[in-house]
């Protein structure tokens, strides 16, 4: 995976960010199956309006978890 996000909360998603068009490699499929096989979150990205929504979801998601 291309990036390891760490959340509060002890939250761990692995992204992988690819250009637009781009494809994952057969390698990437592996490994995305066997982190998903471990009960891990695993995302794939390809634009940047795709990263601000996966930044924006997942920062008010970690936070709003904390939140009493």
């Amino acid at each position: 995976m291309d990036r390891i996000v760490l959340l509060p909360g002890g939250k761990v998603i692995f992204v992988e960010l690819k250009k637009p068009g781009g494809r994952l490699s057969p390698r990437q499929k592996l490994m995305a199956t066997k982190l998903l096989g471990l009960s891990m979150t695993v995302c794939h990205l390809w634009n940047a309006a795709q990263v601000d929504d996966f930044l924006e979801r997942e920062v008010k998601r970690a936070y709003a978890v904390r939140t009493p």
